[in-house]
């Protein structure tokens, strides 16, 4: 998420401020025309980071393979991920390709497992099996997709950001994904401006 100094957050560090587990998904990276920019799912450690962070695993559980090489999995990770966000961003409706590929998720949760860590479940999973994290997230998005309150999933406006979050304000008048960045960010800027044209 853009900041006030243009940092870019870690994984650890990211706001969650989406409403739902798949907006908060889809919100590991920022957006700019629809590509992904400032990705923090950047190796399988990141990835399980942030199942620890949103209650998906437990760090006792969360086990980082020896091998750190390149793996295919990431990226399916990440086409699932832009392919959740097509869904909820396309005003003409979702692709049947982006459809069958997000049902090909649904259809995976026969490999979920829970455990127990520290007196409370969580997901278990074989290393590099990421049907942990995708089939909740699927889920979730499955869920809110068919709900009258995918009405009121909007996009954040702000400079490098384009991130989804679950207006749940009364009035639905909510347009950044929080006022202490982008929204003071854009106020900033509208200061300096008025500021400048005196």
């Amino acid at each position: 998420m853009c900041d006030l100094h243009n940092k870019v957050p870690a994984i650890k560090e990211i706001a969650l401020v989406g409403g739902r587990l798949c907006l908060d998904f889809i919100n590991t990276a920022n957006w700019i025309d629809n590509e992904p920019v400032d990705d923090r799912l950047g190796d399988y450690s990141q990835v399980l980071a942030w199942g620890c962070r949103v209650g998906l695993i437990h760090l006792d559980k969360a086990r980082i393979p020896a091998c750190q090489a390149p793996d295919p999995g990431m990226e399916r990770l990440r086409q699932f991920r832009r392919h959740l966000r097509q869904l909820f961003v396309s005003e003409q409706g979702p692709e049947p390709a982006t459809l069958a590929l997000f049902n090909q998720r649904l259809s995976k949760t026969g490999e979920l497992a829970m455990t127990s860590a520290r007196n409370r479940l969580c997901f278990d999973y074989r290393d590099h099996d990421l049907s942990w994290l995708e089939s909740p997230v699927a889920y979730s998005a499955a869920e809110l997709l068919i709900s009258p309150l995918k009405k009121r999933v909007k996009q954040c406006p702000g400079t490098r950001c384009g991130w989804l979050f679950l207006d749940n304000s009364p009035n639905n008048r909510r347009r950044w994904c929080s006022m202490a960045t982008c929204g003071n960010k854009h106020k900033a800027r509208q200061f300096y401006g008025r500021k400048k044209a005196k």
